[in-house]
């Protein structure tokens, strides 16, 4: 029965295309357990999305049951290694309770509702992880989430399923009775702040009020009723947004996060930036509270090249420059654009630069790279930052805390633009003490224009240090362009120093 369920569901749902949107019908599969449970979809999600769409156009199903680990929707989970049900009094499977087995309850209720249609969009809706997080699984449940996402995208046959997460309350954050709540929170948002079709809903003010027993609560694990309506609303308005983006959104960038919500100063502080656009080709980011990876990822069948870039802006902003993105991918390298800490803490921005090059080397099979063709690009500021680390690559910024920080931070490559700050003032033209030239340093190129007052000569002071202490080293120097380097033309020779390198450069981008 199970494989006639799938199959009936690849003809029906998989013919139409995501950008069909506009007179096409749409898909909400509701899931997980009591919190959703406890939706009533009729109140507010389905309102929502048929007033968007047409309740012609709309089907909605949900099956979900209460106290149920994501285990049994997810066919291929699996513990975190070491762990011991017998310990933990939490036995993985009982009374014939499978891998999948409501999953396959769920797809069931989807054939049927959704016989004889076929659907523009699907989008998954969950809600679920506290039976996770009390036992202590959260260490896998971003895989498993991944996981079950995948195994309905494989059993719908298509690639453009949106899904909504609801992240957990903030119900038992500290308590030792859910020891893995906050991690089943932050695997939820990550998952969803990874993939272009994903969003996540908040539901920490959902769990205050009346509920459903006329109880007053606060911070229960079960919603409130104005809770769940509030909850079914910020649902379909985020399901709403993903449709639509519709092909559009596949353009969109994933974030990669550097820190745990507690090393950031707390969920307050999540993803924390004032972003403004200075022009074209060129958005700055002021206060940056949670330093994270931009990914601009190219395609390829096997392994690229890929850069940590870190854009200038004096330690007081993060200045994005479009033109260095485009650059470089169009020579086949992906680009993760580092937004570090600001303003003014160096240090930070160290810490950040070390902890990027780790998480790249320890997520390279998932973005498809080569951990060991891992070079930097740095202008300004940011070429300050990314010669610091190639020369202090095993000095430890912070303390290592997960398996990312086991890995290497030496890049494999340095390229900087008008770097800043490498002299110790203007009245000292000496190099400053973070630049020993000691020890392996990467191969480094280096380009300035000697009408840049205030920081060209150091390019040149440091490049024949570097040279004199054996490194690999080039530098093109311009008498004019400034700090901007205004028509002056570097990436040719760039391209071909990379090259020689054997950087595995493709493209015909100069």
């Amino acid at each position: 029965m199970k494989h006639l369920v799938i199959a009936t569901l690849v003809a029906v749902l998989s013919a139409p295309s995501v950008h069909a949107v506009e007179n096409g019908k749409h898909l909400f599969i509701l899931s997980g357990q009591s919190n959703m449970a406890g939706l009533n979809p009729d109140i507010s999600f389905t309102p929502t999305v048929e007033a968007e769409f047409g309740k012609e156009n709309v089907t909605v199903v949900k099956d979900a049951l209460g106290g149920q680990p994501i285990r049994r929707w997810y066919k291929k989970w699996k513990p975190a290694e070491g762990y011991d049900p017998e310990q933990t009094g939490y036995p993985l499977y009982k009374g014939g309770r499978g891998p999948g087995d409501l999953y396959d309850r769920l797809m069931e209720k989807v054939n049927e509702a959704t016989a004889g249609n076929e659907y523009a969009t699907v989008s998954l809706v969950w809600m679920q992880g506290e039976k996770d997080a009390k036992e202590s699984h959260g260490e896998v449940y971003a895989a498993s989430m991944k996981g079950l996402i995948k195994q309905l995208s494989d059993d719908l046959g298509r690639g453009d399923i949106n899904f909504v997460l609801g992240r957990l309350s903030d119900f038992d954050m500290a308590n030792e009775k859910y020891p893995h709540w906050t991690v089943v929170r932050e695997a939820l948002v990550e998952v969803a702040e990874a993939d272009p079709r994903g969003a996540w809903i908040n539901t920490d003010d959902l769990n205050d009020g009346l509920n459903k027993k006329g109880r007053n609560i606060k911070n229960d694990l079960h919603m409130s009723v104005e809770g769940y309506k509030t909850m079914g609303k910020r649902f379909a308005d985020k399901a709403i947004e993903l449709i639509e983006a519709g092909g559009a959104s596949v353009e969109a960038h994933p974030v990669v996060r550097l820190w745990t919500i507690e090393q950031i100063g707390g969920e307050q502080n999540r993803l924390k930036e004032e972003p403004e656009i200075r022009g074209e080709g060129k958005t700055t980011y002021r206060n940056i509270k949670d330093p994270n990876l931009t990914v601009s990822q190219v395609e390829s069948s096997k392994p690229t090249p890929a850069v940590v870039y870190c854009p200038g802006g004096a330690y007081k902003q993060v200045s994005v420059l479009q033109d260095y993105i485009d650059w470089l991918n169009g020579m086949g390298i992906t680009v993760f654009t580092l937004k570090y800490t600001v303003p003014n803490d160096r240090d930070a921005a160290f810490r950040d630069v070390q902890r990027a090059m780790r998480l790249v080397r320890y997520q390279a099979e998932k973005w498809n790279v080569d951990p060991d063709q891992l070079g930097v690009v740095g202008s300004s500021a940011g070429g300050h930052l990314v010669l610091r680390l190639s020369q202090n690559y095993t000095s430890a910024a912070y303390p290592a805390f997960d398996d990312a920080d086991k890995l290497d931070c030496q890049p494999a490559f340095v390229v900087t633009a008008s770097a800043a700050y490498l002299f110790k003032s203007k009245s000292d033209p000496t190099l400053v003490d973070e630049f020993p030239m000691k020890g392996k340093i990467a191969p480094t190129f280096m380009v300035c224009a000697m009408d840049d007052k205030s920081h060209g000569a150091g390019s040149v002071v440091y490049e024949k240090a570097l040279r004199a202490a054996g490194g690999t080293t080039k530098i093109i120097i311009s008498e004019t362009g400034g700090h901007g380097l205004k028509e002056v033309e570097w990436h040719p020779e760039c391209r071909a120093w990379l090259k020689g390198l054997g950087v595995g450069i493709t493209g015909d981008k100069q």
